[in-house]
């Protein structure tokens, strides 16, 4: 598959998880009697999402095409993205807001609540993960999941909808982080916004403020609060695993292609203003190579 990839000039996104572990280790968790949603954890292990990253990077070598490790949550997979691209292999890597804010106590407290594939792990990688993001990470994505409710209540391990509702909440998280000083905003900038444009293509029509871009912006206001409530969300989900969490920084407004399409968290269009954007380039292969590896970042 990544020979073809290959020849297409294209990407390959990789969700990093190596079945036959899963199974392994789902099969001696049900015989030791241990389902309980608290083991979603232990289940979808760190082992598993380590050996699937390193499998993926040792075919990208070998076949030259593109990978793009989606919805990260190791530290040492980001380190080990790092490396093996400064060895000149083709590979990326994206964390997601859940990563950055909860943790696996968040699982044992919460069960299905705080799920997703892969888990939120420990406090301690959590911590590395936000250092990593002036360092190594390249994109920051929502890995939005419209789980209802009732998918996510009275199921043992195996059996709940694994995902978090992260649309409305993974700028307003962001900008806490930078008023924390984890990351700056121009960083944040690249993270959510240039990155992921160059990455897939889009670089030319989208990621930038500049003459003949589609004028997409997103308003912020840093001294604003954000406060997650479920009675306030817009999303099918209809919950928050951020539910009152105080977030200091807000989105003011949306705007797309020139227009205001949202505002304070609220459309203010009917659905239908979207529009395809066909790739506009190979991607990674828009203009010259500048900066470091070791920060994530892609050829400019």
């Amino acid at each position: 598959m990544l020979e073809r990839v290959a020849a297409l000039d294209a990407i390959a996104l990789v969700h990093a998880e190596e079945q036959a572990i899963l199974d392994r280790e789902r099969g001696r968790l049900e015989r030791e009697g241990r389902t309980e949603a608290a083991v979603f954890g232990e289940w979808r292990s760190l082992e598993a999402e380590a050996v699937a990253v390193d499998e993926m990077l040792a075919l990208a070598a070998e076949t030259g095409g593109r990978v793009y490790f989606v919805h990260t949550s190791l530290p040492e997979a980001v380190d080990a993205v790092a490396r093996a691209r400064r060895a000149g292999t083709s590979a990326w890597v994206e964390t997601c807001p859940h990563y950055l804010v909860l943790t696996d106590d968040d699982i044992r407290e919460r069960g299905h609540w705080a799920t997703t594939s892969p888990p939120v792990r420990d406090r301690a990688r959590r911590e590395l993960l936000r250092g990593q993001l002036s360092s190594g990470i390249s994109a920051v994505g929502s890995d939005h999941g419209s789980v209802l409710p009732e998918n996510k209540t009275g199921r043992d391990a195996f059996h709940g909808q694994p995902g978090l509702p992260g649309n409305e909440t993974m700028v307003p998280i962001l900008l806490d982080l930078v008023a924390q000083g984890v990351v700056t905003i121009e960083r944040v900038v690249a993270l959510v916004a240039e990155n992921p444009a160059r990455l897939f293509g889009l670089f030319g029509r989208k990621g930038a403020i500049q003459t003949d871009f589609d004028g997409d912006l997103t308003l912020v206001d840093l001294a604003g609060e954000t406060v997650p409530k479920a009675a306030e969300m817009m999303g099918v989900a209809g919950w928050t695993p951020y539910e009152g969490l105080r977030l200091r920084g807000r989105v003011a407004a949306t705007v797309v292609r020139g227009g205001v399409v949202a505002r304070d968290g609220r459309p203010l269009v009917e659905p239908g203003v979207g529009a395809w954007v066909p790739r506009q380039h190979a991607p990674v292969a828009y203009g010259l190579p500048i900066g470091s590896d070791s920060q994530g970042d892609i050829p400019r």
